[in-house]
């Protein structure tokens, strides 16, 4: 069975710490990764 894994991230070390850690504890799964992260648009007229 394929899993889907949704990782939050900032990219800060701790996420990418966090990353490389699902990528290892996933690696013998069928799986596909999600990134989430955010997007702050500040728009100056």
């Amino acid at each position: 069975m394929m899993k889907n894994i949704l990782l939050p991230t900032d990219f800060s070390d701790n996420s990418w710490n966090a990353i490389k850690y699902a990528l290892q504890l996933f690696k013998d799964e069928k799986c596909t990764f999600h990134l989430l992260t955010h997007l702050l648009l500040l728009f100056i007229m």
